[in-house]
């Protein structure tokens, strides 16, 4: 499920993130809370959301959505680029 190269979990996407610099929180009306960050490297842009749950179902749901979502390719859209998640009991 997901992109493997996304794929971090607990200290390993803590170490990923410091690879970027945060630039503030932002409460979009479609994508909701979550923080925008800059490439320390590449200076690109992008919007981070955390997505929590407990319930397996609704995991396995919204990993279906973040999969659909980066096959999406449009100038207007925002590009999912990756996705990262750790599940949980």
């Amino acid at each position: 499920m997901g992109n493997t190269d996304s794929k971090q979990g607990g200290q390993d996407f803590k170490s990923y993130m410091e690879k970027f610099i945060d630039k503030g929180k932002v409460n979009d009306k479609l994508y909701g809370e979550g923080k925008i960050v800059q490439s320390k490297a590449s200076k690109i842009t992008m919007f981070v959301k955390e997505y929590t749950t407990n319930d397996e179902n609704s995991f396995k749901q919204q990993i279906k959505k973040f999969d659909e979502r980066r096959n999406l390719k449009h100038p207007n859209l925002v590009e999912l680029q990756g996705f990262s998640f750790e599940f949980c009991f």
